[in-house]
């Protein structure tokens, strides 16, 4: 009888210990990430037949299990993505509207100032003081356009800087998962099917990262994860894993992108459209939105000078020469994918018709001979071209003009980008110094009374020009008008899905997360289970020695 009542004490004490072990486990990874609270699964020992019944033989731990619902990660790992996507997206954007609300970039101030000071000249032809603040306001408007062309160039680089970051921690979190099956299931196989808690917890941490930078789906196959992009494209497959690269986009070398390698040697370029979660979706929507930004206000820029150069040149300075351009303005750029199988480029591209021109890049796709497809790519219209010629091919659409070499070089399915107003202010200057050279004069030694071309020169701030539909100022008001309403959007969407990702995390953490009250309320039931154990141990070794001293 003592010794039965011994391996009962023995199996409570037995009991207690690996049930402290947990409890102290769980305290010590309170702030650990991704550690999910461990309990231990006990039933009693098989008990003992006899012919006054079963007799019981104490307990014993059958597992010791991590409290986890895999359905509940599932949601919880959806709304990170889609949270992470929101707050890149907010925070991108919202820089861009910092640089346009301060008044010290303000480039409807810097027009207004230009011409409030064309006006003075109007009012003075001959003073050469009115004339010297055209040409400080010239420079001050032009310093300012450069300020924020380069302020959101610098958006851009920071873009494609974080896509190679992301591409090079997807390549670490893949191979740690990937590892991580591996020792999984050896483990496994080690503690004769028990679950290796803190490797699980590792994996599912390290699952939850990646899904944040990338959006993954998850699938289990034998107990291994097998992780792929929410295209199919697989990241993890049991125990090996395929590897992500930032390259330079095909279709704009300006442009990062990622590409794919399923294997040696092999590399494909993952199209945007089709990552559309996860901090990379988020930087890909914030690029696309930073390039309409950068077109349109340099699409004033463009216009501007155009116009501004075409009425100063029908002028006459001081001196009776006629006017010549004021202002400089960066050409137009394109480029061939680096994919296309023939072999034609680029000649020229012209702008032939700055109203008419949109803020915005394009897409050239060949069909066959003499047949074109233009796409704007601002809002994915599809625009019908003029075409003619064969050497070049001359493309004619929107204002501008583009010359291809030789139609004959094309092969169907070769495409161009087109950016015909992206680089217009990386070349704004003003070229004239002198205020004798301003053309205020209408006729040639007319004298430096006569500012007719003055009066056509300030008129030019009233004329609907941009896209033949608004103002200088009108346009730029619409470019500010239009940020902060993505702005405004964007963080409703962000503060929408916070609070979603919240509440998901706040029923994770009541199931999985450790608190460190309800620890302290199972470490006392634990120690008071252990001491009573070792009371029945003490009881079976009094009745023991009392039957020893027997005589």
């Amino acid at each position: 009888m003592s010794g039965n009542l011994l391996n009962i004490g023995l199996s409570g004490i037995n009991v207690s210990q690996l049930g402290l072990n947990t409890v102290s486990n769980n305290i010590s990874n309170l702030n650990t990430p991704g550690y999910n609270r461990q309990i231990i699964s006990i039933a009693d020992q098989r008990p003992t037949g006899s012919t006054s019944g079963f007799i019981g033989n104490g307990a014993k731990v059958l597992s010791v299990d991590r409290l986890f619902d895999q359905f509940l990660n599932k949601q919880l790992r959806t709304a990170q993505s889609l949270n992470s996507t929101q707050s890149t997206v907010y925070n991108q954007l919202r820089q861009i509207d910092n640089l346009l609300a301060n008044s010290s970039h303000n480039l409807s101030d810097g027009l207004q100032e230009f011409f409030n000071n064309v006006q003075n000249m109007v009012s003075n032809p001959s003073d050469s003081a009115a004339r010297q603040t055209v040409i400080g306001s010239a420079e001050s408007m032009v310093s300012q356009f450069g300020f924020v062309d380069n302020y959101l160039r610098e958006l851009n680089d920071g873009v494609n800087e974080s896509i190679s970051d992301i591409a090079g921690q997807v390549n670490t979190y893949t191979a740690q998962i990937a590892n991580l099956n591996i020792e999984i299931t050896k483990a496994r196989g080690l503690a004769a099917g028990q679950e290796p808690n803190q490797l699980l917890d590792q994996r599912d941490f390290l699952v939850s990262e990646l899904n944040k930078l990338v959006g993954v789906q998850v699938t289990e196959q034998n107990g291994a994860y097998n992780v792929s992009f929410a295209n199919g494209l697989s990241l993890v497959q049991g125990n090996q894993s395929n590897t992500v690269s930032a390259i330079r986009s095909s279709s704009d070398p300006t442009r990062m992108a990622i590409s794919y390698s399923p294997g040696p040697g092999i590399n494909i370029e993952i199209p945007e459209s089709q990552i559309k979660s996860g901090e990379l979706g988020g930087l890909y929507q914030f690029r696309d939105s930073l390039d309409k930004t950068r077109n349109e206000i340099n699409q004033i820029a463009m216009v501007f000078a155009d116009k501004y150069n075409e009425q100063h040149k029908l002028g006459f300075d001081l001196l009776g020469n006629a006017g010549k351009d004021m202002f400089s303005i960066g050409a137009p750029v394109g480029f061939s994918n680096t994919n296309n199988n023939g072999t034609a480029v680029i000649e020229s591209i012209e702008r032939i018709d700055t109203p008419k021109m949109q803020g915005t890049d394009y897409r050239l796709d060949y069909i066959g001979v003499g047949q074109w497809r233009v796409t704007r790519l601002s809002d994915n219209t599809v625009i019908n071209p003029t075409v003619s010629g064969t050497v070049p091919v001359v493309i004619a659409f929107e204002g501008i003009e583009i010359n291809i070499d030789d139609e004959s070089k094309l092969v169907p399915g070769d495409n161009f980008k087109i950016k015909p107003t992206m680089d217009a202010i990386t070349g704004f200057d003003l070229l004239i110094r002198d205020p004798a050279e301003i053309a205020a004069a209408g006729t040639a030694g007319s004298g430096p009374s006569d500012n007719e071309n003055a009066k056509l020169l300030l008129d030019l701030q009233n004329q609907t020009l941009v896209n033949g539909l608004s103002t200088f100022n009108g346009a730029y008001a619409k470019v500010v008008g239009a940020v902060g309403s993505a702005t405004n959007s964007a963080e409703v969407n962000f503060r929408a899905q916070e609070n979603i990702v919240n509440q998901l995390t706040m029923q994770q953490q009541n199931l999985s997360g450790v608190n460190k009250d309800q620890e302290y309320i199972d470490l006392q039931k634990f120690v008071q289970h252990y001491q009573a154990s070792a009371e029945v141990i003490k009881t079976a070794s009094t009745i023991f020695n009392a039957i020893l001293s027997i005589r």
